[in-house]
């Protein structure tokens, strides 16, 4: 167990996955904790240069660690251990990054509280596309850590809806309408087409 006394000092726990190098990365209201394997626990928080404390999602790519925050934006790890905030500045839909997830060809997909960013990170410059109801999505207040890649589609949480949305329609670059396959409420599937 872990708690004050091994050094978590938050007292919410908002989302957990594993990088890499098998750390378990803890997003808190108290920022980013990196638990090893030596049971060493690393925290990136105002000390570090994380604004907004509260983290909800993180997500380990080839090119670092990103984070979502409550108010802060995205926030990027590098492998060099250079930090980057990524903010509605930069094109981001959003500054409250509620889940994360990324493809085969490392798009980084960040559901937020007004729509999804979808990022191509591995340029030099960020390409980032944004999506919500302007561009057809029946809902964009997106729950925390409710994103997943399933059988080709987006599937994506929020309240009262789960939305699924077809991959291949997603430019990256362009804000092109999605095909939504299908939106579920409750027991109903409704059907797009």
């Amino acid at each position: 167990n872990y708690g004050q006394k091994q050094g978590i000092k938050s007292n919410s726990i908002y989302g957990l996955s594993i990088d890499d190098k098998n750390n378990l990365l803890i997003g808190t209201n108290g920022g980013l904790l990196m638990l090893s394997n030596e049971n060493k626990l690393v925290a990136f928080n105002k000390l570090n240069g994380i604004e907004n404390e509260v983290i909800y999602c993180s997500k380990q790519t080839h090119q670092g660690i990103f984070f979502g925050s409550y108010g802060g934006g995205l926030y990027w790890l590098k492998n060099n251990n250079e930090l980057a905030n990524i903010s509605v500045k930069d094109g981001l839909c959003d500054q409250s990054v509620l889940s994360l997830t990324i493809d085969d060809k490392n798009n980084l997909y960040c559901a937020t509280a007004k729509g999804i960013s979808i990022i191509d990170y591995t340029s030099h410059a960020l390409k980032i596309s944004n999506y919500s109801t302007n561009e057809g999505f029946i809902n964009d207040d997106f729950n925390a850590n409710a994103i997943a890649l399933y059988k080709d589609k987006l599937v994506l949480g929020c309240h009262d809806y789960l939305i699924k949305a077809d991959l291949s329609e997603f430019k990256t670059g362009s804000n092109e309408i999605p095909f939504l396959t299908d939106v579920e409420l409750g027991e109903h599937s409704i059907k797009t087409l």
